[in-house]
């Protein structure tokens, strides 16, 4: 099911006015975070999601903003491994 969900988000991201509909839903985006330190076939499709958002100027200020920030944050206290997808997704941007 979470390897569904993030490929499905990863294919929304493709379209431009998508993202900004994405953008509106903070739940959404911590649920895509969260899916990062999952098994690496439903990581790897959340990272390249959070890769697309953070492309455009809107999804990087929603990716950073106040509510998404601290799930970034716990996410990386989870492990090293998924501290490392994380940078991940701070270095492709």
């Amino acid at each position: 099911m979470s390897f569904l969900f993030a490929l499905q988000l990863n294919n929304v991201t493709d379209h431009p006015e998508m993202i900004e509909q994405v953008c509106r839903n903070n739940e959404l985006i911590v649920a895509v975070i969260d899916c990062v330190a999952d098994d690496m076939s439903v990581a790897q499709p959340a990272i390249s999601m959070l890769t697309k958002l953070g492309g455009h100027p809107v999804g990087l200020n929603v990716l950073f903003n106040a509510f998404n920030l601290p799930a970034l944050k716990e996410s990386m206290t989870k492990g090293d491994v998924i501290r490392f997808r994380i940078y991940e997704v701070r270095v492709k941007l």
